[in-house]
């Protein structure tokens, strides 16, 4: 593991060493702003159950199990499929 570091809701994890800080510093942001988003969500509790599971991917620095929870929020969300959303979900299933 690497040295540097992300912040998330108060929590550090660290940059795995396969993977490119800036690819995991974009799942974690994608994250951030789709769990926040819970208004664009159709079920709440299905937000808030995948918000959980991410929020413990990511302080058990599993950064695979976090990429599969945005993909699934990104499938689930309400709105309308911009260029910049397509981009973003490609962006985060590729390795």
């Amino acid at each position: 593991m690497t040295a540097s570091r992300c912040r998330f809701q108060g929590t550090e994890t660290r940059h795995h060493p396969t993977r490119g800080g800036e690819q995991l510093r974009f799942v974690i942001e994608r994250f951030r702003l789709l769990a926040q988003a819970s208004h664009l969500f159709p079920d709440a509790r299905e937000h808030a159950s995948l918000v959980t599971a991410g929020t413990v991917a990511l302080k058990a620095n599993d950064i695979d199990t976090l990429r599969a929870v945005v993909v699934h929020l990104d499938s689930i969300r309400i709105g309308s499929a911009s260029e910049d959303d397509m981009m973003a979900a490609a962006n985060i299933v590729r390795s």
